[in-house]
């Protein structure tokens, strides 16, 4: 598990990312409980595995 802040364009930040995920909305930070999720964006990597680490261009933080 990583606890990230939304600084960083990873998955786990990821609107599109199905994976499982603690969010603390009032420090904007996410942890990742699955190493692997799904991508749900049509212009990603729809429907792909991808690492909680992994990122592209069609990227949409959680928290703006």
């Amino acid at each position: 598990m990583s606890k990230v802040g939304m600084n960083f364009k990873w998955c786990q930040n990821c609107v599109y990312w199905s994976g499982a995920r603690n969010m603390d909305g009032f420090t904007k930070m996410t942890e990742n409980i699955d190493d692997k999720g799904k991508c749900t964006c049509t212009s990603g990597f729809f429907n792909c595995n991808m690492s909680h680490m992994a990122t592209c261009n069609s990227f949409t933080p959680i928290y703006r």
